[in-house]
């Protein structure tokens, strides 16, 4: 049925339109679980700047500073040495972030791929959903012909968590922190 159109095959047309919305389905659940993975990634990325405006306050460097005085509590930090806590969340930061960027660019290959297929099944058919979708879209975006991506713009925050984060990891030994009370 290379060139037809649904209409040609009555039963043979009624499947292939439940393969399409059965991959259609598929395509926007990936776009679901791409949502969920950024929204985790973010939620986290939040709570390591959370972790590094603690750190970074006096009654943190005081806390860790005395709980490194006590040789069992941190046996590997010198007292008011604690710049190994930032640079192990930053470690952490970096870690996060970089698994976030191959989630990214899993699911942009993931998606890519479906909707590659649904383009061939919509010119096999002759149904040109998502691919008008993507014309009329060209023609009113207000980028007018420089489209972006949303995945470039997800792969942008994303590495810009990951210079945020190598940024504290070498930064951290060269800020001044607040003299402790005492």
């Amino acid at each position: 049925m290379a060139g037809g159109t649904i209409e040609d095959d009555d039963e043979g047309g009624r499947l292939h339109v439940v393969a399409y919305k059965v991959m259609a389905e598929s395509a926007e659940k990936t776009g679901d679980r791409r949502q969920a993975a950024n929204n985790f990634f973010i939620s986290i990325n939040t709570a390591f700047g959370a972790a590094y405006a603690f750190l970074l306050t006096s009654a943190a460097s005081d806390k860790i500073a005395a709980r490194a005085a006590d040789p069992h509590a941190l046996p590997c930090a010198a007292p008011g040495d604690h710049i190994w806590v930032v640079d192990a969340v930053a470690a952490a930061g970096i870690g996060i972030s970089l698994l976030w960027l191959f989630t990214l660019w899993y699911y942009k290959s993931l998606s890519s791929a479906k909707f590659r297929l649904l383009g061939e099944y919509e010119v096999e058919y002759g149904v040109m959903g998502y691919q008008r979708e993507w014309e009329i879209f060209a023609a009113t975006s207000p980028f007018g012909k420089y489209r972006v991506s949303l995945s470039n713009i997800e792969s942008i925050i994303a590495g810009a968590a990951v210079v945020a984060h190598f940024a504290m990891f070498f930064l951290a030994p060269h800020l001044q922190f607040p003299a402790g009370k005492g």
